[in-house]
Formats: structure tokens, C-alpha cells, sequence
């Protein structure tokens, strides 16, 4: 007999939002040994950005887990203004992952393809696990509430944010 695949979706902020991004790193990798513990096998969904989404991806793949990633739009497109060590990480994620799907290949607009790639991060997911700061905007915070009306239990661990996180904008938050 089969044992059903867990899907166990991941959010999170950006290294940046963090006051302590070690202690974010951490937070996710305890997460991801905890439910890898729980049941096997497990795919880890991740949407592909920097900081929890990029943890847990490499966290999965330390561990075992088959790993899916949603992006909202083509690498190229998705780290521009990255770090070329970030875009290389995300590369390196992308060529070990079990699949990899870009939503704006499907005609999406990119604001769109954002709000989608949330959506779809918990779709059929069993867990939602979120480690953020409470910040009550951006994509996570939406991740989060999609999940609570679709119904997946999200296992939320909420940090400190760094001093000027409030003032921070754009995606990943």
C-alpha cells in the first residue's frame, strides 16, 4: 500500500523584513523537520522568493522532500534587482526541484500571477506553515488568508520585524 502524498505549503518574508533573518532561517528548518517527522512521503510548495520560500525549498530538499515551485513570473523577471548570488540560489532550487510551474506563461498580468502563485501555493495543501512578522500586508499576509477561507490549518511563528519593516514595500513581504 501507497502512502498519500502531505503537501505542506510554505510563506514567509524576505530575509530583510526580518530583525533576526538566522533566526527565521532556523524557525523554518525546525518547521520543515517537525512535519517531515510527522508523515512521509511529503512535497514542500514554495514560491520561489527570497528568504522562508527559498529555506523551505532547501530545507525539502536536504530532507528528502519532493519539492514543487509556483513562480509568478520567469526567473529572469522574478530576480530582476536581485543579488546574482540570490538569482544563482533560485537557479540551483529550480534545477533540483520535482517541477517547476510559471504562472505568467499561462497570459496572466505579473500582479495577477502574484496573487495566483499564493492561491495555488495552497491549493489541495494539508499545512500551510508561515513564519513572518504579523506584518498585516503583502503576500503572506494574503497566503494566510486565503488559507483560512479555504480551510488549511496554517501553523503560523511570528518574529520580531527588522526597525524599518513597516516602511518596506514591494513583494515578499
Amino acid at each position: 500500500m501507497t502512502r498519500e502524498l502531505r503537501v505542506v505549503a510554505w510563506t514567509g518574508h524576505r530575509p530583510d523584513l526580518f530583525a533576526r533573518p538566522k533566526h527565521a532561517e532556523d524557525a523554518v528548518w525546525a518547521a520543515a523537520r517537525t512535519v517531515s517527522a510527522v508523515r512521509s512521503p511529503v512535497e514542500f510548495r514554495s514560491g520561489g522568493q527570497r528568504g522562508v520560500d527559498l529555506w523551505a525549498a532547501d530545507a525539502g530538499l536536504t530532507l528528502g522532500a519532493q519539492v514543487s515551485l509556483i513562480l509568478p513570473v520567469t526567473v529572469e523577471r522574478f530576480t530582476s534587482g536581485w543579488a546574482e548570488s540570490d538569482r544563482d540560489h533560485l537557479y540551483e532550487v529550480c534545477s533540483r526541484a520535482a517541477s517547476v510551474q510559471i504562472l505568467d506563461q499561462e497570459g496572466l498580468s505579473p500582479a495577477l500571477a502574484f496573487d495566483l502563485r499564493n492561491e495555488r501555493l495552497i491549493a489541495r495543501a494539508d499545512l500551510l506553515v508561515a513564519v513572518w512578522t504579523g506584518l498585516r500586508r503583502g503576500g503572506t499576509f494574503y497566503t494566510l488568508c486565503a488559507a483560512r477561507v479555504g480551510g488549511v490549518v496554517a501553523k503560523e511563528t511570528v518574529l520580531t520585524p527588522a526597525a524599518d519593516a513597516k516602511q518596506q514595500g514591494g513583494r515578499g513581504l
